[in-house]
């Protein structure tokens, strides 16, 4: 069961020259730079470092300009993937800063690349699909997430966000994160969301789920095939994903969807018990 807490706090920093918004995560055991302001990167990574420190985190993650990247890697962060078309007029360029060296290692790198290699090899695959008789397509009023919590509860052992808390969920609703789902009857047995980015027209296609007696029916593919289409409807440029690295299935969903593979964001986070390598897959539309 995952943790009943709310992993970490959100905190802004500022000082001459720049400004940022932060996660700090301890299940994660990492500070996210959600979105930063100003040319003085450097004193901001300096005060950063400082922070990871006192708090005994290791990895230091930020969706960075591409015309900032120069900067980034001069002061000790690199890349890992790239997200295409994610800010007006430029790629995010996703560059990490390890504080320790075992933080930097692929959990599992020959199995991770036969994934990718096979996946690539096969290319896409159009998903013309229905869903199975009986079962219903519904995107999430606030009253479904009591069983929206209840179904992460049941299918992640960790996750990095406290997705089976119905009061985070509430909260996420809230804030412009599109639930999918698909019930069988009464039963909740899948669901996907996209975190979006009204404003910069971007969304990540995140926290899919199926219970176990369900999968094997191309529900997750459904599931993002219907959130594509909603997110077309509002004039939304860039789809992207983190998938877990070692497991074929996911990636396979965004592989065949005809997202581009993009590079491999280590160690990233606590999913299912432990952390885990990602890979980033994106898309334009």
């Amino acid at each position: 069961m995952i943790a009943k807490q709310v992993d970490g706090s959100k905190e802004t920093i500022s000082g001459a020259g720049y400004q940022a918004q932060l996660h700090l995560s301890p299940l994660n055991r990492r500070i996210v730079i959600k979105s930063y302001q100003g040319q003085n990167i450097d004193e901001l990574i300096s005060q950063l470092i400082a922070k990871a420190e006192e708090n005994n985190f290791t990895k230091i993650w930020v969706k960075a300009y591409q015309s900032d990247k120069d900067k980034f890697q001069q002061l000790g962060f690199e890349k890992e993937a790239v997200i295409k078309d994610y800010y007006p007029n430029d790629d995010a360029v996703s560059m990490a800063y390890y504080l320790t060296k075992e933080r930097k290692e692929m959990i599992d790198c020959s199995k991770e690349e036969r994934i990718i290699n096979k996946l690539i090899k096969e290319g896409t695959i159009d998903n013309n699909d229905d869903l199975p008789a009986d079962y219903k397509f519904k995107i999430a009023a606030k009253d479904d997430l009591n069983n929206l919590a209840e179904l992460y509860d049941k299918v992640f052992e960790s996750y990095p966000y406290p997705i089976n808390e119905v009061d985070y969920l509430q909260q996420m609703w809230a804030e412009n994160v599109i639930y999918a789902l698909i019930y069988d009857g009464n039963d909740l047995v899948a669901a996907a969301s996209a975190e979006t980015v009204p404003e910069e027209k971007n969304a990540e296609m995140t926290d899919f789920a199926t219970l176990t007696d369900y999968r094997g029916q191309g529900l997750a593919s459904y599931l993002l095939y219907e959130l594509e289409q909603l997110l077309r409807k509002k004039d939304y440029n860039c789809l992207y994903t983190i998938a877990r690295a070692k497991v074929e299935g996911v990636n396979k969903i965004f592989s065949r969807a005809g997202y581009d593979y993009t590079g491999r964001l280590i160690q990233n986070c606590n999913i299912a018990g432990g952390l885990e390598d990602m890979n980033l897959w994106c898309k334009t539309i």
